[in-house]
């Protein structure tokens, strides 16, 4: 496993700070259970940034071209995902935002995921934006109605008219 890190941009005295690290993985493997569950490998990288500034928000960003892991259940593939998570630390509100496209060999295919001004409080389920997952030839689009609902629009053959739409509550989804 290779790391790269560069310097923070400024002292944590200061009005803000940021710092990243660049994370590549090259045939990493772990072993769960002191050796007797199952391995993961894991190949490709990602880039992680942080940085806090004066309006009391902290920021996380994710960002990649190539991200696998293989298990016994398949291998799982990111491919080019950027993610931003800002976080007020005072308030605990939240927003997230980015994209990127996974494949699985146990869905059989690539889907991809857009996540659009997402945003919710503390460890609360998102009250506001879309999550917006799109495959083959179709999507589904979750639309938080508030922290406890959330709006599901089924698009089947992805034209951009909704075929099917439910509103269930959050927890019915985890």
């Amino acid at each position: 496993m290779a790391t790269a890190f560069t310097a923070p941009s400024s002292s944590a005295s200061s009005a803000g700070w940021s710092i990243t690290a660049s994370i590549i993985f090259q045939d990493l493997s772990i072993t769960s259970n002191n050796g007797t569950g199952p391995t993961r490998t894991a190949n490709g990288g990602f880039t992680l940034t942080f940085s806090q500034d004066t309006t009391n928000q902290t920021t996380s960003i994710v960002i990649g071209s190539t991200l696998s892991v293989r298990d016994n259940a398949g291998l799982v593939t990111w491919t080019d995902f950027l993610f931003t998570f800002v976080e007020n630390y005072l308030t605990g509100e939240y927003r997230q935002s980015g994209s990127g496209s996974i494949a699985n060999s146990a869905l059989g295919g690539k889907v991809t995921v857009n996540f659009s001004n997402v945003s919710g409080v503390g460890s609360g389920f998102p009250s506001a934006g879309s999550i917006k997952i799109t495959g083959d030839k179709s999507s589904l689009t979750l639309r938080p109605q508030d922290s406890t609902n959330v709006r599901l629009e089924l698009d089947l053959d992805d034209n951009g008219s909704i075929e099917a739409a439910e509103t269930v509550a959050w927890s019915a989804l985890v």
